[in-house]
């Protein structure tokens, strides 16, 4: 099930009311409730996937097109899912947030930022691993929200400064040999920790198998709108 962090979010909040909704009276429904509400909205994004799942899987079929090419084999990123699974001899629903499944053997692709490495990793069987549900990460991880990263504006007025300028991020892709198209200030190199460095935290139940160099990045253009950008 996927769509990314905004309808995760906004099934965690069925689940989990706001600190003002709590104070007010009988704010706290009853669980049976909340759940059903929490795993119907899972359910409606799981279908929505399924019916645009040719849509969603076109672009990379069209670029093998264009090349020429024949895929050798396929290495998916999965966050911001919900699966069954058994754990301990138990039946779960694991919702996985910013996290991917890594089982013993899976392979998974985990993305650096724009301007730095990303890899392709399989899980190993540990405690560790096993404590975790058999996750790992799925990217290095934000060191600042998008709107510190950016600035906020209104009607075209700087209303915070940003952090990160275009010098910044345009200085680290030089560097990093990299050509982008599209993208902006929020998805700065500058915004995110290193990924070696977080990959080594998880070095017990995880195991690279490819290091991966980009030298071309197409995203979203900073004044575009994506429905899918969490």
């Amino acid at each position: 099930m996927l769509f990314g962090g905004k309808l995760k979010d906004r099934a965690m909040r069925i689940m989990i009311p706001s600190r003002r909704s709590r104070q007010r009276k009988n704010a706290w429904r009853p669980i049976v409730g909340r759940m059903f509400k929490f795993f119907t909205l899972f359910f409606v994004m799981a279908l929505t996937t399924a019916a645009l799942a040719d849509d969603v899987n076109a672009p990379p079929s069209k670029v093998i097109s264009i090349l020429g090419a024949k895929p050798i084999e396929e290495v998916h990123n999965h966050h911001n899912f919900a699966w069954r699974e058994e754990h301990g001899g138990e039946k779960y629903w694991v919702v996985r947030k910013g996290a991917t499944p890594a089982f013993p053997g899976q392979r998974g692709f985990v993305g650096g930022s724009m301007g730095e490495q990303s890899v392709i990793l399989e899980g190993v069987a540990n405690p560790l691993a096993e404590l975790s549900m058999y996750s790992t990460v799925h990217g290095a991880g934000r060191v600042m929200g998008r709107m510190e990263a950016k600035g906020k504006y209104k009607h075209g007025i700087c209303l915070r400064q940003g952090k990160v300028t275009q010098e910044m991020m345009d200085n680290w892709l030089v560097k990093a040999g990299v050509t982008l198209r599209g993208g902006g200030l929020d998805e700065s190199p500058d915004c995110y920790k290193r990924l070696p460095d977080v990959l080594a935290e998880h070095s017990d139940s995880i195991k690279v198998l490819h290091i991966l160099t980009p030298v071309g990045v197409a995203m979203a253009g900073a004044n575009e709108f994506d429905p899918y950008k969490d």
